[in-house]
């Protein structure tokens, strides 16, 4: 991308911290300064280069929350359930 648009990339929404790591590491190695980038996860490494200033965001979400849900959908599919579900996205079912 960097190459593709001139080295000018305002800022970066990445779908995890090791993603983010990857941006960081390619803006460093073609000399540029850092640009808002953010990432999910919060990892250690993302923790630290929020701290650099080379990363401005992370989020944390609890593995044990989403697996513990993640379990939950997958036996209400398997046993013909409907999945419960706390929000929706516009063009989606409430529940398979």
């Amino acid at each position: 991308m960097l190459a593709r648009n001139g080295n000018k990339i305002d800022g970066v929404l990445a779908a995890n911290d090791g993603l983010a790591g990857a941006v960081v590491s390619a803006l460093k190695n073609h000399g540029l300064k850092p640009i808002a980038v953010t990432g999910q996860d919060a990892t250690p490494t993302g923790v630290q280069y929020i701290i650099s200033g080379w990363q401005t965001g992370t989020v944390y979400k609890s593995v044990r929350t989403e697996a513990a849900a993640a379990a939950q959908a997958a036996i209400n599919i398997i046993k013909g359930k409907a999945v419960k579900t706390n929000g929706k996205v516009s063009g989606t079912p409430r529940s398979c």
